[in-house]
């Protein structure tokens, strides 16, 4: 397996997982939403009177924060998949390597073009027009995008996507365990 198939298979397993994750969400929300009928269930339960207000307060704090429940479930799922496809995209990875086909470079008909010397450039504050200016703004694009190359790309988007998945599952490991040792059985 090549580094670039690896690479492919590790975003496809994170846009499988997010694409479930998103599907699941209605069920997420619904078993969010049946807090209000457990509560009211552990209510009767309980001795004593209570009025209307307080019981309906008690109901209304769980459908005030649906809005807060759905972003902190779908935030960390849009970020991961739109930072694994950036990876994809701006680390020169290709889908066909998920099927085993090596995409050449230079297979999109495009080449790279070289630019002036350094030396031979002008700063900005010597261009005399418009024209001279925009032209040595795009010379100074074009150094830039010699730094910025797929493999430092690669690099940022590899470590940012791994550490995005990281503390997606680390979150979501302690809030099981938190769940499970807090909720009364």
């Amino acid at each position: 397996m090549t580094s670039d198939m690896f690479d492919i298979v590790r975003i496809v397993l994170i846009l499988a997982v997010g694409l479930l994750r998103i599907g699941m969400m209605p069920y997420y929300l619904q078993s969010y939403l049946n807090i209000a009928y457990e509560k009211i269930e552990i209510q009767k339960k309980e001795s004593g009177r209570i009025t209307n207000k307080e019981l309906q307060k008690k109901i209304a704090r769980v459908f005030y924060y649906l809005c807060v429940v759905t972003l902190q479930y779908v935030a960390p799922v849009i970020l991961c998949i739109f930072l694994s496809l950036m990876f994809k995209t701006l680390g020169g990875l290709s889908w066909g390597a998920f099927i085993g086909r090596v995409v050449e470079e230079g297979e999109c008909g495009l080449s790279p073009e070289g630019g002036e010397p350094m030396a031979t450039i002008p700063t900005l504050q010597e261009a005399e027009s418009v024209l001279e200016a925009t032209k040595i703004v795009s010379l100074g694009m074009d150094e830039l995008k010699k730094v910025f190359t797929t493999e430092f790309y690669r690099g940022v988007f590899g470590f940012t996507t791994w550490w995005c998945v990281f503390s997606w599952f680390v979150s979501g490991t302690f809030g099981v365990a938190y769940q499970s040792y807090f909720t009364k059985g």
